[in-house]
Formats: C-alpha cells, structure tokens, sequence
C-alpha cells in the first residue's frame, strides 16, 4: 500500500512516502514567509499535488489539527487543512485519510501526549539515521520529518483495521 503522509505547517509542511511501511522518499516544502498565508497555502498545495501526481498514493494522510489550541496559528493551520483536503480530493481524487494527533502520538510512542522529542526518539534507528543523514536537525525539519513518518504508520495501522 502506498501512503503519503503529510506534517502540514508553513514553514517546514513534511512529506513521507511509504511503500507497504517502508520510507522510499521524503522531502521537506518551505513556502516564503514574505508572502501572504493565502500565497503560501497555495504553494504548499502545488507541491503536494505535484508530489500526489508524481507517486500516485492509494491515500494521502494527514495530522488532524489540535483542537486544544488557539490564535491565529491554528486558525491558519486550519486553512491549509482545508486547501490541502479540498484540492487532493475533490480536484485531484486522492483519498483523504486525517488521523487526531493524540492517535498519531499513541501509536508512536504509546502515549497520546508526546513530545516532539519523543517521537524523534521512537523513530526506527534506520529512519532517524536516514534523515539526519540528509542533514535535518529539529530545527529544520526532523521532528517534522518524524511527525510525518509517525502519521503514515498510524494510517497504515488504521487501514489494517478495517
């Protein structure tokens, strides 16, 4: 089964591809923060077309968003979300599968609460190397290359269930 999986954000949006649980490419989308949040959205969402369009996932997952937060960046958060999903879906006819954090972070490291921290430590050896090697640190990007990753294995989780 093929999944790309998505950690949506403005500044690092991180994007793993997995092949029946194995990582075959990633990649890391930074939009210009000069721009408007409507401009980013946009491209953001033309790289993950591209990207859909490039590797053709039997379902593209996503973070659901954190509902404990509020301001604006949740609220912008929102509206990629809803660009994201709109687009993939209706547009391009991905399926759409958007899995609650506290999921993602349970099936991660067992514990709904996790940090950032904890779900680069429960990373598979290999996986963590294989990022670090690329040159990401957590401050650009690993810990949402391991929040991305996290979120395509829960998928995979979910879907075996059913």
């Amino acid at each position: 089964m093929k999944i790309i999986s998505v950690d949506q954000s403005f500044c690092n949006c991180a994007v793993v591809f997995l092949n029946d649980g194995v990582i075959t490419d990633f990649k890391i989308i930074k939009s210009d923060k000069t721009q408007d949040i409507f401009e980013r959205a946009h491209y953001i969402t033309n790289q993950l077309i591209n990207i859909t369009n490039l590797y053709k996932p039997d379902h593209v997952a996503l973070e659901g968003l954190s509902l404990s937060n509020f301001g604006n960046a949740t609220r912008d958060l929102a509206g990629l979300q809803f660009v994201i999903v709109s687009m993939l879906r209706f547009y391009h006819g991905y399926n759409i599968i958007v899995i609650p954090p506290k999921t993602v972070k349970k099936i991660a490291t067992g514990n709904g609460n996790a940090s950032k921290d904890d779900m680069i430590k429960h990373l598979p050896e290999i996986v963590r190397e294989e990022f670090t090697a690329m040159g990401y640190k957590k401050s650009t990007g690993l810990k949402d290359l391991a929040d991305a990753y996290w979120i395509g294995i829960a998928c995979s989780e979910i879907l075996k269930q059913k």
